[in-house]
């Protein structure tokens, strides 16, 4: 019964993303315009940089890790106006976990925008370079990985909104987390290309799994790479999923002493 309640918070939010035309739309010119700007780019200096992928795999990655970003729901503002409007204490005593809400309401919107964005990802890459990946089938690898990386951000989301328990406004910790998915995560470049102390410290943190590494694990299509980004993403869900649920816990500890 109580999975059921979270497949229904899925399918309405499924439901209401799929009908925010306008915004959908703004994503995708936005996407677009994004991949023609790295694909010109890459395509004039990208066969002077030697690494793992080609200059028109790169413009496939750079389309990879924009997809999971742009199809990731901005949560942290939704829980930020659930504390601030002081829902939170009604939140907090329904029947649903909260968190658990969040979350499959997050993947029910990361999922609407998934599905239109996937028609942009393979398209745009396709008109602006001429050419499919080097791995062709890294076009039915990606989506998948691209689900469980969702779940990572969503969560990181729900970590961040939480935040505003304490600060009540989340936006500096977005902020920093957003800027350290972009660094650390490798949202444009390939973690192959950072300096080896770069990349030591970027896979001591969530961030390349929610982005480097499904990109480039689907463009290079081998299979104990494949193993590797698998493990590390169901690793960090598991880590991020306790701390979303320790937050969650020391929530309501805080909001019990204070008197609700």
């Amino acid at each position: 019964m109580a999975t059921y309640k979270y497949l229904k918070f899925f399918q309405v939010a499924f439901k209401q993303s799929m009908s925010y035309r306008g915004a959908t739309y703004g994503r995708f010119v936005f996407y677009g315009v994004i991949l023609f700007i790295f694909s010109r780019l890459w395509l004039v200096v990208g066969n002077k940089i030697t690494g793992e992928l080609s200059a028109t795999d790169m413009v496939w990655y750079l389309s990879f890790t924009e997809l999971i970003v742009l199809s990731t729901p901005l949560l942290h503002m939704d829980i930020e106006e659930d504390i601030r409007s002081g829902n939170i204490a009604y939140l907090f005593i329904r029947p649903t976990n909260y968190i658990f809400k969040l979350f499959s309401e997050g993947m029910g919107q990361f999922c609407a925008r998934m599905l239109v964005l996937l028609l942009a990802g393979f398209l745009f890459p396709l008109l602006f370079t001429g050419k499919l990946p080097s791995h062709p089938l890294a076009l039915a690898v990606f989506p998948p990985l691209a689900l469980m990386a969702g779940g990572l951000y969503i969560l990181i989301q729900i970590c961040v909104g939480l935040s505003a328990f304490w600060l009540q406004d989340s936006s500096p910790v977005q902020w920093v987390t957003q800027k350290f998915l972009f660094i650390l995560g490798g949202m444009i470049l390939p973690l192959s290309m950072y300096p080896m102390w770069a990349q030591k410290l970027a896979n001591l943190t969530p961030f390349p799994a929610m982005l480097a590494l499904p990109a480039t694990g689907a463009l290079l299509l081998d299979g104990s790479l494949l193993l590797n980004v698998v493990g590390k993403l169901i690793l960090w869900f598991v880590l991020l999923s306790l701390l979303a649920l320790g937050i969650f816990r020391q929530c309501e500890k805080n909001l019990s002493i204070n008197g609700g």
